[in-house]
């Protein structure tokens, strides 16, 4: 007979590794050197660790449904929530996007701190066949921010 509290640490363990499978799962696509978070009102946040990562580097991305209208609060409130889970701990970014979101073609700002630090961000949409996809990207690189949007975006184009 196994003694009840061993009983209750594999409930436990098969429990956080099932939750972390399925936050992985919920992932809409995977990218090697990319750690993935899955934040609330269903945000995905990628982090860079690749090595040869330009510190500050992000990917946030928010799924709707095909036919649905993407939220004019969304992208600010997505910028903030990714900008925080990429400080870890540290004092949130500043984040100030532009209220327009270019359903178009693809959107590019610059902020820049009180320290004369800049911060750039890039954004697009992606749709597939069930879902739009809300993709901003940044960096404390200028070409990194873009480089890293490409990669996003072509990740979903072939998931299709």
């Amino acid at each position: 007979m196994i003694p009840r509290k061993r009983v209750r640490i594999a409930f436990i363990g098969i429990g956080l590794l099932t939750g972390m499978a399925m936050a992985d799962a919920a992932a809409p696509i995977s990218l090697d050197g990319w750690r993935h978070s899955t934040e609330p009102d269903d945000v995905h946040v990628f982090l860079c660790q690749r090595a040869d990562c330009v510190f500050g580097s992000w990917v946030s991305c928010r799924t709707e449904p095909l036919d649905a209208a993407v939220p004019p609060w969304a992208r600010r409130k997505d910028d903030s929530t990714a900008a925080t889970v990429a400080s870890e701990g540290d004092k949130p970014a500043m984040v100030s996007p532009p209220l327009n979101l270019n359903l178009i073609g693809r959107s590019y700002w610059i902020e820049t701190a009180d320290d004369g630090t800049s911060t750039y961000r890039t954004s697009s949409i992606v749709h597939d066949a069930t879902s739009t996809f809300v993709l901003t990207s940044s960096s404390s690189d200028r070409n990194a921010s873009w480089a890293n949007l490409d990669r996003f975006e072509s990740a979903l184009q072939k998931t299709k």
